[in-house]
């Protein structure tokens, strides 16, 4: 894999449960989407990601929520060398397109 290939996340979506725990909206799926680009080229997978229950002590409002905290859960609640892998190989076959013939016999 290229090292100079970064991932590139955007938050789409927030799935939220309005009350959990005496917590007020409590994010449970993160809708994302995350890509590479090479030169000319570039690829990009959409998911999710559902987050375990949090932690009561250390939660953030939902108010006090920035794209990089959330993309920073995201990082550590994915398996990005998987993430990257599917990316690259979407990249290769992009830039390696093949085709699909019909034998010349079944005219």
């Amino acid at each position: 894999m290229d090292d100079k290939l970064n991932l590139i996340f955007k938050i789409n979506k927030l799935e939220v449960i309005p009350m959990q725990d005496s917590l007020i909206d409590v994010i449970k799926i993160i809708h994302y989407s995350v890509k590479i680009k090479e030169g000319d080229y570039e690829v990009e997978i959409a998911s999710t990601q559902e987050l375990s229950s949090p932690d009561v002590t250390n939660f953030t409002a939902f108010s006090d929520l920035t794209e990089e905290i959330v993309i920073n859960w995201l990082k550590s609640s994915t398996n990005i060398p998987v993430l990257q892998a599917a990316l690259v190989e979407k990249l290769q076959v992009l830039k390696n397109p093949t085709e699909y013939k019909t034998p010349p016999w079944s005219s």
